[in-house]
């Protein structure tokens, strides 16, 4: 509490806040302020911070993203490609019948798990992520035939033993 009181600026008696807030957030800002707090909307020729709204299934993409770092505000939203190539990647350089079988099961069960979510919430929010690394981990392993690090033959060859 303290720390966010140093961000204030101090006016005789008077403390007052610059902030930025979304526009579909404001309803709420003001149900959750008491009564006595005064408001006052202007306008800035600062750029504003980079929001990204995020539901259940982009935050674990947005987060593995804002590892290397958040976007400008205006700029392309990274985290829209992530969700399709990481889980992609990631299957070409795992992909095995088995162990991406494996991982398929855990993604499908955390999605039907619902008490997890209060157990475990870390696990349960990333398991959209684990479902579909294991769905390319799992084809690829087709593609290469490779079952828990066996070779198969269950298409053939087309070249000549």
């Amino acid at each position: 509490t303290y720390i966010n009181m140093n961000y204030l600026e101090n006016q005789k008696m008077i403390m007052i806040a610059h902030l930025w807030i979304a526009k579909d957030s404001f309803g709420q800002l003001l149900k959750e302020l008491p009564s006595f707090v005064n408001i006052r909307l202007k306008t800035t020729s600062k750029k504003p911070p980079t929001h990204f709204e995020l539901n259940d299934f982009t935050a674990p993409f947005q987060e593995i993203v804002d590892t290397y770092g958040t976007p400008r505000y205006g700029e392309v939203n990274p985290g829209l490609f992530a969700i399709s190539f990481f889980p992609f990647l990631f299957g070409v350089m795992f992909g095995d019948i088995g162990h991406g079988g494996v991982l398929l099961a855990i993604g499908v069960y955390l999605c039907y798990d619902q008490p997890l979510k209060k157990s475990m919430p870390a696990i349960h929010g990333i398991r959209y992520l684990v479902l579909m690394m294991g769905t390319f981990a799992f084809f690829a392993g087709w593609i290469y035939n490779d079952f828990f690090s066996i070779p198969l033959n269950v298409f053939g060859s087309c070249y000549a033993e």
